[in-house]
């Protein structure tokens, strides 16, 4: 009996949030403009799991690799000794390789630069953004890693993505990277809009907790492996959705009758 109170409790408290969010949802105000982290949210990092794999005997390291570069570059954000993003995760491969015991030589940190130019997008992505822009939508991207439009090399660009949106902004711009508030507010500056008026989307929670601190709306891209932190205090994203065709599915609802 104990079990099934239990089990009626979670299946209670599971509703209980789920209509909180729906209720957030229908309160929130349609954005103009929709701000895209790149790595990780619409570029698979998952494509470098070969490199990691040949040098650590382990793909899984990439995520290790990946959280230590976001690590270091937010401690080089308040710490005020910016590095750029290139040369940040190349010395975080070099780094784990001590930690690992693992000769990293310059070839690889070459290879690891190649790689990321060229990271596919996942399958929901170019779709995903063809439908945003073609409801009204004004799409950017907000990086900690420069793909400038010039680049005939970039990752955007390779990717086939690059002519989706109208601007790519980068932290490298005003030296701080995500989640400073700073990074943010370069966005509705730049573009002349609010705000308030800007949604992050993004598959990192930190990085919407960065966007909301600045008065942006949020909406997380909740792929395998990421999941809110449901924590007192902690600013929920607005939108939620497994990958970007909920997330449209989920714009598109804004403010509609």
């Amino acid at each position: 009996m104990a079990a099934m109170a239990e089990a009626v409790l979670a299946c209670a408290l599971a509703d209980a949030v789920a209509e909180k969010r729906s209720r957030a949802a229908r309160s929130t105000h349609r954005p103009r403009v929709l701000a895209f982290d790149v790595t990780g949210s619409l570029l698979n990092i998952g494509a470098l799991a070969p490199l990691f794999e040949r040098l650590f005997g382990d793909g899984s390291v990439v995520h290790e690799w990946f959280g230590q570069t976001i690590l270091y570059s937010e401690t080089a954000t308040i710490t005020g000794t910016f590095t750029p993003f290139s040369d940040l995760s190349a010395g975080v491969l070099r780094m784990l390789g001590a930690i690992h015991q693992v000769a990293v030589r310059p070839g690889d940190v070459d290879e690891l630069k190649q790689l990321l130019s060229t990271l596919p997008a996942y399958p929901d992505v170019l779709p995903g953004l063809r439908r945003l822009k073609d409801a009204g939508f004004r799409l950017v991207t907000l990086t900690d890693s420069p793909d400038p439009v010039s680049s005939k090399a970039g990752p955007l660009a390779n990717a086939g993505l690059d002519k989706l949106f109208e601007r790519q902004f980068a932290a490298d711009s005003v030296r701080q990277y995500k989640p400073s508030r700073t990074t943010y507010e370069m966005v509705s500056q730049q573009l002349n809009v609010s705000a308030a008026s800007v949604c992050m989307v993004a598959a990192n929670v930190w990085d919407l907790i960065g966007a909301k601190s600045a008065g942006c709306l949020t909406a997380l891209l909740a792929r395998n492996g990421v999941a809110p932190l449901m924590l007192a205090g902690v600013p929920q994203p607005d939108l939620i959705g497994p990958d970007l065709t909920e997330v449209a599915d989920a714009l598109d609802r804004l403010n509609s009758p």
